[in-house]
């Protein structure tokens, strides 16, 4: 036998990829949707640093109520979110980004102030939200890196604008 139990003369290819197929097959799908999500990342960054407007999603049933001259930007069907700096308390419902606030719908909600936001990295693939005070969340979402181009350039286009934080409705990060 060889160094790798394999009978002389037998090809590696039919019986390991028999045993490996369907994880061979989830790495890829997974490279894939790292590629598709990093190209519309890049081509929507490149699309809002022209000047061109949010595609304003439809926000759907149980949205939270948008203060006035707010506006929805993106909104994710299942999202989970880890309170970082606290007892890691997990989170999970719809996630809306509007032009002024990160929102978490579901029994226990929360509403974050974008003004709030220190950085947005991207960890793996989950997003690593820096908040004031030494406070984080760690936000599991579908396309992060799609979701953190729409947090970035909102976040910029509200430092644009000199205006103080306004209250927020709700349990707050």
């Amino acid at each position: 036998m060889h160094d790798d139990d394999r009978a002389p003369g037998t090809s590696i290819g039919d019986d390991q990829l028999a045993e490996n197929g369907p994880a061979v097959t989830d790495a890829e799908a997974i490279v894939e949707r790292i590629g598709e999500d990093e190209r519309n990342a890049r081509v929507e960054r490149d699309r809002l640093q022209t000047g061109a407007p949010f595609d304003a999603p439809a926000a759907g049933p149980g949205a939270p109520p948008l203060l006035p001259g707010e506006a929805f930007v993106d909104v994710r069907a299942a999202a989970r979110i880890e309170r970082m700096g606290t007892d890691g308390e997990q989170l999970s419902g719809r996630l809306y980004l509007t032009t002024e606030r990160l929102v978490l719908s579901g029994r226990r909600g929360m509403d974050v102030d974008l003004r709030t936001i220190d950085e947005v990295s991207l960890i793996g693939e989950k997003l690593l939200v820096a908040l004031d005070g030494g406070k984080g969340l760690c936000v599991d979402v579908a396309s992060p890196r799609l979701f953190r181009v729409h947090i970035a350039h909102a976040i910029s286009r509200l430092r644009t604008v000199a205006a103080p934080p306004r209250p927020l409705p709700g349990p707050a990060a």
